[in-house]
């Protein structure tokens, strides 16, 4: 799945495609307007060429993993893959698949490590205690929380995740910022089973989300 970020109306578009579709899908050129894509990677079979048509043609980049690998990559095809995007974000099973297993820190720094610092942001999503996320040249870090409340579906948290943090880092490139409208979206997502529909009530509540988890936010560094 591809989720383009439209930067002139601040939405979202959706796109499947499979290698059935051809080049004519394979192409920027359907997003004029997209400032940023995030991608759901198969990790065992990654298709990073699509990713490096997509940087090239000037959008910013964000892979997260379908599932955890079958096997560790080697350090080459690690190498290539935390490179090939702008904001690599897999949660915690998937990160310990590719590095072995170890503490959110411990985890972060070896992805880094593991990519030569390629990766612009390292994000770990970590369920309920929200997100590291981690600035790949600087070693600059923050946790932010996650939004406490009854959890109904969870299965397109990380989805809702990944996209809000695009929006805001896109709007912003503050890690503070984007992780926090990364949590909020997320939020969202796991409160309800189906999706919600965007209202002024809405938009007011996820304001409200997003003042309550601004003073909880960690810094530090890797």
């Amino acid at each position: 799945m591809l989720i383009a970020f439209d930067s002139v109306s601040a939405t979202f578009g959706l796109r499947l495609w499979s290698d059935a579709v051809g080049e004519a899908a394979d192409s920027a050129a359907h997003f004029p307007a997209a400032a940023g894509f995030h991608l759901n990677v198969n990790l065992d079979q990654p298709d990073l060429q699509f990713a490096a048509r997509l940087r090239r043609a000037g959008g910013v980049v964000s892979l997260a993993p379908l599932k955890p690998a079958a096997q560790p990559p080697s350090p080459e095809a690690l190498w290539k893959l935390i490179g090939a995007a702008d904001i690599f974000s897999p949660d915690v099973a998937e990160a310990a698949s590719l590095v072995g297993p170890g503490s959110p820190r411990g985890l972060v720094r070896r992805l880094i490590e593991a990519g030569e610092s390629r990766a612009r942001l390292i994000v770990l999503r970590m369920g309920e205690s929200g997100s590291l996320i981690a600035e790949g040249q600087t070693g600059q870090a923050v946790v932010i929380p996650a939004f406490g409340m009854a959890v109904n579906d969870s299965s397109g948290a990380g989805g809702a995740y990944c996209g809000g943090f695009l929006a805001g880092w896109l709007e912003s490139h503050s890690l503070v910022t984007a992780g926090l409208y990364g949590a909020v979206a997320a939020s969202f997502a796991v409160g309800r089973a189906d999706l919600p529909v965007v209202t002024g009530d809405l938009r007011a509540e996820a304001s409200q989300r997003l003042a309550a988890l601004e003073p909880l936010v960690e810094t530090s560094s890797i």
